[in-house]
């Protein structure tokens, strides 16, 4: 018996989490379920999750009920190795408990609620149910369909008048005021409704920020196009903890490390992030295998804003951007095609500001960076279809795999691309990537409970930061014959550093 999934709902009647897994009870989820969430594109936010579910009501207790169903919280987790404790009945002798093995002693676990301290399963939904559904009538019960949205629904929701200003020359403006305090603001107005808040701990705040006169953006835009000037392309998920969520990001334009663990398995990474290279033979990429090979990006260029005084000395806001290129890192032949990669902020990006509204100009090392994204995107061979299935690769050992936010970083080794090299000599499918967005889905195969997660994959460049030297290889305590198949004397090249226990 494979880890399951199990779904709570809080109809928020003070009664706090049902859990739906119990078939006894009057109502239950059925076994399926579905998680659409993330984006295709690294320079574009995402919208929350969204999950297709579908509840059991043998007495009708639900199904009447459309407003309490409306906003009830649904929590979905994903079970981990069962403890003692949490058996239905811990007093049984294990001579009265059967031939149970111990594969499927998840069958017999009742777990507690996800506000329990005792909870020990890790959570890959938490909403709440938005949007209109059915309801029919089969053999003598209901059957209720339904939809949920990612709690950061409530940002896209959060669409009102921003503070303004006393300084006449910003009459008619709103969302005054520094960085830094817009995300405070928007903080406090998320915690009065219940939203989950944004975290920006480690992101570098722009100069100054473009206020608004007739527009009324939703949070969640207002969110992303404050620190989408940089490059870096920052996105913005759900991070979950329980039954709490929070705001929190990810670098798509990050460039990540290639390291190697003591026993010289190849891990990917950036940052405190990082993981072991998946094999490419557990995952499953379609019969026949298809690769696509990327359309060419040439640029990156920044949607931002200008400023002004304008005749009678009061502040002027114009849209106006700026450009990122490959820096000639590309064929010259892609130049014709000048495909650009488009990002909007309310950052000032003109080359001249007036105080307080300092402008924003790319460094030599942005531009450095962007352009290697670029050359990233336009050379790495990516395939049509690449799916995580639970009997493949156990959400025990993988579960940032099964969960719907990003996974950063991934690699693969062993697969049949490993042969086809790009421009460079490499693989053409080596190298980092993030999975930015997907479709889990979870039913029951044979008996058994399975995910399976067709995720969308965003390739991230190689950092530049040299490589170990023999002296570094000290840390290795591999002998050759431990030594993984897939590592060459020419990949030495590729590592960054050499992994501490």
């Amino acid at each position: 018996m494979g880890q399951q999934a199990w779904m709570y709902l809080d109809l928020n009647d003070g009664k706090g989490w049902r859990p739906l897994n119990d078939r006894s009870r009057d109502v239950a989820a059925l076994d399926s379920l579905s998680i659409q969430w993330g984006t295709d594109s690294g320079f574009e936010q995402p919208d929350p999750a969204v999950l297709s579910f579908r509840l059991y009501d043998a007495g009708g207790a639900l199904a009447g009920k459309a407003a309490l169903l409306a906003g009830a919280k649904v929590c979905v987790t994903i079970s981990t190795d069962p403890m003692y404790f949490e058996l239905r009945d811990d007093a049984r002798a294990y001579r009265d408990m059967g031939d149970i093995t111990l594969r499927d002693l998840h069958n017999q676990v009742h777990y507690a609620p996800p506000e329990h301290t005792t909870f020990t399963q890790f959570t890959i939904f938490n909403g709440i149910v938005t949007t209109g559904g059915t309801i029919k009538h089969r053999h003598g019960a209901w059957v209720i369909e339904l939809s949920a949205s990612g709690i950061s629904i409530l940002w896209k929701r959060l669409q009102s008048q921003g503070p303004t200003s006393s300084d006449k020359r910003l009459d008619g403006y709103h969302w005054t005021g520094t960085p830094s305090s817009r995300l405070a603001e928007m903080n406090r107005r998320a915690a009065a409704v219940g939203a989950p808040q944004a975290v920006a701990d480690g992101l570098t705040f722009p100069p100054s920020l473009a206020p608004y006169s007739d527009d009324y953006p939703s949070q969640l835009d207002l969110l992303h196009r404050m620190f989408a000037y940089s490059g870096r392309a920052p996105l913005w998920f759900e991070t979950y903890e329980l039954t709490r969520t929070t705001l929190s990001y990810v670098m798509a334009g990050d460039p990540a490390e290639r390291m190697l663990d003591t026993s010289m398995r190849l891990h990917v990474g950036s940052g405190d992030i990082e993981h072991e290279a998946l094999p490419g033979d557990k995952v499953e990429t379609g019969d026949p295998i298809e690769f696509t090979l990327p359309e060419p990006y040439t640029h990156v260029v920044v949607h931002g804003k200008g400023v002004s005084l304008d005749k009678d000395g009061g502040f002027e806001f114009t849209d106006t951007e700026t450009a990122q290129g490959d820096r000639d890192l590309l064929p010259a032949g892609l130049d014709a095609t000048q495909r650009s990669a488009s990002v909007t902020t309310d950052a000032i990006v003109s080359p001249v500001g007036v105080s307080p509204y300092d402008p924003w100009q790319p460094s030599a090392a942005q531009r450095k960076q962007v352009a290697q994204l670029l050359l990233t995107i336009d050379t790495r061979i990516r395939p049509r279809s690449i799916v995580f299935d639970s009997r493949q690769l156990e959400p025990f050992t993988y579960p940032w795999l099964y969960r719907a936010q990003p996974a950063m970083m991934l690699a693969f080794v062993h697969t049949v691309a490993d042969g086809l090299p790009d421009m460079d000599g490499r693989p053409a499918i080596e190298g980092a990537w993030s999975m930015i967005g997907g479709t889990l889905t979870y039913d029951w195969h044979n008996g058994d409970p399975r995910f399976r997660h067709e995720v969308t994959l965003w390739p991230h460049s190689h950092a530049n930061a040299g490589s170990p030297t023999y002296a570094d290889m000290a840390a290795v305590t591999a002998i050759y014959e431990q030594v993984p198949d897939y590592l060459t004397i020419s990949d030495l090249q590729t590592i960054n550093r050499i992994m501490e226990d």
